[in-house]
């Protein structure tokens, strides 16, 4: 489902500026973005030293930056430039067809462990998927999905959490942790 709403293209400045983050990241190992949209110019903070950042946090571009890596690998070292944007734009775009899946898969193992029968399960993690707000994030580079699915991974561990695993509650609070970054 998720391949199937997949967008060519981000829409909005919000989606892109974590991405130029992730590039950037990758090119030369800071979250700057060198080039500054003068279009837009309240989405940056000016560092002290003249550096423009995006005004989210970095957890965005962290998450996209493997995938921002993919696409970056895929283009040759001469391509053009905007060749090379297409590429790291459509392997970004990845991201939501394998969040949100995930969502999916965490729901279901869920349910199954509290007891309900496998059909139930399904349908109930299909319903989850397309009946939120999940599959039409699923097109975009915002950093809602993430939050979602940090934030249900963290609520599947401690659902899950018993006498003796209390790393569980740990992991569970350093993945929100990502998630409000």
């Amino acid at each position: 489902l998720s391949l199937a709403v997949r967008g060519n293209d981000p829409e909005t400045i919000d989606e892109l500026l974590p991405l130029y983050a992730a590039v950037s990241l990758i090119d030369h190992g800071d979250l700057d973005i060198p080039i500054r949209d003068t279009y837009h110019p309240d989405f940056y903070a000016e560092s002290p030293s003249g550096k423009y950042y995006p005004k989210f946090g970095p957890g965005q571009a962290l998450i996209l930056a493997p995938l921002a890596a993919i696409g970056h690998f895929w283009s040759d070292a001469g391509a053009d430039p905007a060749e090379r944007g297409r590429l790291i734009i459509h392997a970004a775009l990845f991201f939501g067809c394998l969040v949100v899946p995930l969502i999916g898969f965490l729901a279901f193992q869920l349910w199954r462990q509290l007891g309900y029968a496998s059909d139930v399960s399904a349908v109930s993690a299909i319903l989850l998927m397309t009946t939120s707000q999940l599959l039409p994030y699923s097109r975009s580079l915002f950093g809602d999905l993430s939050c979602a699915g940090l934030a249900f991974s963290a609520f599947v561990s401690i659902a899950r959490m018993d006498a003796g695993h209390s790393w569980r509650a740990g992991m569970a609070g350093a993945r929100l942790g990502l998630a409000v970054m």
